[in-house]
């Protein structure tokens, strides 16, 4: 009995184990200090073309990229290799009851709104109307569940990053010299340094 009980334990343990990888979320946010903004997305571009990963938005300061969730230690790895990585946040959920809901709602929904057509084939004129209301309620509500479905789907097929970069060049000041001596006695870079 022992045994049994046991090896139904491990079966529960193994069972959950897979079902939350299949449910599960993973984002990310990493703030890299670069030198050269432009040149490091063109290399985490290049990295993510041979990794099964794109970027799905970009410009000088951010870039927010998708990947495969397997992936993810691979590109942590380039992006700590490649550049100072300033912070770094890993998040994960977990949409297991998520789905589970959606999924009962969608079954449910679909059920009830069959069970409202075959009343509608029986129905008379006066009754007609009503029916319709609440046939297309209970389509806004399964399109709502299939909508959302499919939105906890594509976050747990791929990991969304997003990267900020800041610059050292950006930081660089350069001082302004005066061939003339007494300009640059009255320091006026001070002057032109918030430009």
């Amino acid at each position: 009995m022992k045994k049994i009980l046991i090896a139904v334990l491990l079966t529960t343990i193994a069972l959950s184990g897979f079902t939350n990888n299949k449910t599960l979320s993973t984002t990310a946010k990493f703030q890299l200090q670069v030198i050269d903004v432009e040149e490091a997305q063109k290399e985490i571009i290049s990295f993510l073309k041979k990794k099964g990963g794109y970027f799905t938005n970009r410009d000088n300061r951010f870039m927010q990229i998708k990947i495969l969730p397997q992936n993810l230690k691979y590109l942590t790895k380039f992006l700590t290799d490649k550049y100072l990585i300033v912070s770094k946040t890993i998040n994960q959920k977990n949409y297991q009851d998520n789905i589970h809901n959606l999924e009962i709602t969608i079954a449910t929904q679909t059920k009830s709104l069959n069970q409202i057509l075959k009343i509608l084939n029986q129905a008379n004129f006066s009754q007609t109307l009503d029916i319709e209301q609440r046939i297309q309620a209970k389509i806004e509500k399964i399109e709502r569940a299939k909508g959302r479905l499919r939105w906890i789907k594509e976050h747990i097929r791929f990991t969304y990053v997003s990267l900020n970069f800041k610059s050292y060049t950006s930081r660089v000041r350069r001082n302004l010299r005066s061939p003339f001596k007494w300009i640059n006695q009255l320091r006026l870079e001070n002057l032109f340094r918030g430009f």
